[in-house]
Order: structure tokens, then C-alpha cells, then sequence
């Protein structure tokens, strides 16, 4: 998926959750771009809890942005961003999402970690790939065995390089290590020089990709 940003909404009245009838809502942008996107509604998922979603239906009016739009009537009042995705039939409230089914051609790769030690193992290790030219990022499969991890058959996008990012936290400690602008392609290896960081250090090393 190619995501434009998603968004939980929350209504009640008079402590009583509220049902939505039609109301719209604007994602938004970086800048203008042509790609369609649609609404998708969350069916679940509180807090850190996963989730998945459904397509809004498409043949109703406002639920699908051709365009990146520019309002030009507000481009000089700096709260409201110029660029943004405008669905007009919204009406579901929890999580909303503004994603596309991104439909580059993919390659099939086999991912190798090779990790310092032993003691980064399955149970406190964790790998992510982030795709910036999708701005989108995904957990990978952990099997970390005799501090080697070996990710078969992986599916990624055939353009566009790729970031990964892994995390540990052993005995209260955060460690951390990032491979960024790799390849794609039907092999990747690196090793993960894991350093010592404070969990404020992790985050801000996160908000830098």
C-alpha cells in the first residue's frame, strides 16, 4: 500500500459514542502529486492492537481522490497545508486511512542479518524495512537463530531504494542500528552493528528517516 497518512476520529455525546452520517475529511501532502487515492476504514484495533482495513466503496462520490489537490483560496494561511487529499463521503469515525494499492513491479529477495552476538535472539530483537518513496514501513518475520537471521522469499518493490532498521531492548537497554539507500534486489546482507542508545535517542533517530 501507498499510504497519504491515516487518522483516528473519536466522537461522543453525552459520553455516548455518536454514529457518522457524511462529513469530509483532507489528508495532507508533501506536495502535488497524481496518484489516486482511496478511503479505507479500520474494522478494529485499539490502542497498540493491529488492524486491518477495508476499501470505502469507490462508486459513491468523494470517496476517491483522482489528484492531488491545491486550494488555492487558502495557500497563504499557514495552518492549512496547499497540497492535500479531499474525500467529501466519509462516514465511518475510529482509524481512516487515505492508501493506494501501489502496483510497481516486485522482486523476490532473500534478506541475510548477521547480528554481533547470541544475546540479540527472536524474543528481544525486532527488523523493519521502510520504503521512504512510499512512506510506508513494515515489520519483518524474526527468526533470529545463533545471531543470524535469514528472511526467504521476501516481496519488495523492484524500484526505489529501501531502509532497514533494527531495535533491541535487552535488560532495559535500547540498541539500535540502521542500514539505509539499499538496493533492491534477489540477495541482501549486512551486518547489524548494534549501538547502545537511550530510547529518546532510538526516536529520534526513527523521525530522521
Amino acid at each position: 500500500m501507498e499510504s497519504g497518512g491515516q487518522v483516528n476520529i473519536t466522537a461522543t455525546m453525552n459520553g455516548k459514542p455518536i454514529i457518522a452520517n457524511n462529513f469530509g475529511i483532507a489528508f495532507k501532502a508533501k506536495s502535488y502529486s497524481s496518484t489516486q487515492m482511496e478511503l479505507f476504514y479500520s474494522t478494529g484495533g485499539q490502542g497498540d492492537s493491529s488492524t486491518s482495513w477495508n476499501m470505502s466503496d469507490t462508486s459513491k462520490k468523494g470517496t476517491t481522490n483522482n489528484t492531488n489537490a491545491n486550494d488555492s483560496s487558502r495557500s497563504n494561511t499557514p495552518s492549512w497545508p496547499n497540497f492535500y487529499y479531499l474525500f467529501d463521503s466519509c462516514t465511518n469515525f475510529n482509524w481512516l486511512n487515505c492508501d493506494h494499492f501501489y502496483g510497481d513491479s516486485n522482486i523476490t529477495t532473500t534478506i541475510t542479518i548477521t547480528y554481533p552476538d547470541n544475546g540479540f535472539n527472536y524474543s528481544n530483537t525486532q527488523v523493519f524495512i521502510v520504503f521512504p518513496g512510499l512512506n510506508s514501513c513494515m515489520e519483518l518475520p524474526n527468526s533470529i537463530i545463533n545471531g543470524l537471521d535469514t528472511i526467504s522469499n521476501f516481496i519488495i518493490p523492484k524500484n526505489g531504494n529501501l531502509d532497514f532498521v533494527v531495535i533491541s531492548k535487552i535488560n532495559s537497554q535500547y540498541y539500535y542500528f540502521q542500514q539505509t539507500n539499499v538496493a533492491p534486489a534477489s540477495t541482501i546482507k549486512f551486518n547489524a552493528t548494534m549501538t547502545q542508545d537511550s530510547r529518546g535517542d532510538v526516536v529520534s533517530r526513527l523521525e530522521g528517516l
